[in-house]
This record gives structure tokens, C-alpha cells and sequence, in this order.
């Protein structure tokens, strides 16, 4: 009876281990395919063209997309790719906490894409390279952020990276003079203190 109970305790240590070390691994794998899925109703929708040879069914089926999208407060308005450290991911309404553990999201009340001011665009360090803004800090001057947007394409050109503290939110003010883009990721040199890691880049 008492190795039986031993037997019990430790099965329910092993099942208790295995949910806590599991648990996050595969809330990141179930944000990374709504993120998949995002690019892939976005492209459906905007990046292909739907001419008089497609029939009805894949014209309806790519303006529900659109209509889902640009109805929802929350939903992707723009596609960044950053050929230099291949990332393509959808960049989401307002920088919510929900939205963020999915993919990169537009700070609000920042410019819009491609217009004078400054359209701001934060991102995490995620701790599985490659993920959201892991790899940001390769990025130099001259490398190319690409902006896709459902009425137009903006390309910005890299112009100085930094680190600044959390509080230092003047690194979103709106410029009047250039179309300007800011990325915003954590920067961690303690694990209680981090700081934010900055790219700035003008519209080519």
C-alpha cells in the first residue's frame, strides 16, 4: 500500500512537470499558426489580384477576408518584411498584450505607413530566434523594412539603431518633415530592468 501511494506522488509530480514545462511551448506554437493564418487570409485577400479569369467563388472568398480584417479593431492593417534578418509577419491594429504575444503591433496614436510622421511598430524579444523581434538587433544601417499595406507598398531604409530606457517615449513622437518608421523591441541587460531596443529608418 505505501509503495503504491509513492507510485501515485510520483506520477502526479511527473504529469504536474510535464504540464508546467509543456504548457508554454505550446501557447507559443498556437500563436505562431494564428499568426500564419494572419499572413495567409492577408495575402488572400490584398496581395492577389482577383481578375475577370477567377471565377465568383475566389472573388467572394477573398473580399469576406477583407471585409473580416478591416472591420475588426484588432486585425492585421499592414505586412512588414525585413529581408535582412527574414522575418515576415503580419503587424496588428494597437500594441495590446494579446496582440503582441501573436505578432508585431502599430502603437497607437503614431503615423500612418508610407505618410509623413512617424508610424511605430513594437515587437517582443522573443526568446526563440527568429520569433516576432528576436532579430532585430542585426539590423544596420542602410538594410530595407518593407511595409505592405492593402493600398500600397513603403520601403524605409535604415538609418540608426540605440537603446533607450521604457520611459524614453519621445522616440515615438511624430516628425513633421519625412515619413519616418520606428521598431521597438525589449532589451534586456538585467532580467528585471529592461530597456528598449530601437531602429529607426526614412521612408527610400
Amino acid at each position: 500500500m505505501k509503495y503504491k501511494i509513492y507510485w501515485i506522488v510520483g506520477a502526479i509530480f511527473v504529469i504536474a512537470g510535464t504540464m508546467i514545462v509543456g504548457f508554454p511551448v505550446l501557447k507559443q506554437k498556437r500563436e505562431d499558426n494564428i499568426q500564419q493564418q494572419m499572413l495567409k487570409d492577408w495575402y488572400t485577400a490584398f496581395a492577389y489580384n482577383i481578375d475577370d479569369t477567377q471565377d465568383n467563388m475566389q472573388r467572394e472568398e477573398a473580399e469576406e477576408v477583407s471585409h473580416k480584417h478591416t472591420s475588426d479593431s484588432d486585425g492585421v492593417i499592414a505586412v512588414m518584411r525585413i529581408p535582412k534578418i527574414d522575418l515576415e509577419q503580419p503587424v496588428l491594429d494597437r500594441a495590446t498584450v494579446q496582440n503582441l504575444n501573436v505578432s508585431l503591433a502599430a502603437i497607437a496614436p503614431t503615423g500612418a505607413v508610407g505618410e509623413v510622421g512617424n508610424f511605430a511598430v513594437a515587437g517582443h524579444f522573443s526568446r526563440k530566434y527568429g520569433r516576432h523581434f528576436n532579430r532585430l538587433q542585426e539590423l544596420e544601417e542602410g538594410d530595407e523594412i518593407i511595409v505592405d499595406t492593402e493600398k500600397t507598398s513603403c520601403t524605409y531604409i535604415v538609418t540608426g539603431t540605440f537603446v533607450v530606457e521604457k520611459e524614453d517615449i519621445w522616440v515615438l513622437e511624430p516628425t513633421t518633415d519625412k515619413a519616418e518608421i520606428t521598431l521597438v523591441t525589449c532589451y534586456y541587460t538585467t532580467p528585471k530592468t529592461p530597456q528598449r531596443y530601437v531602429v529607426k529608418g526614412v521612408k527610400k
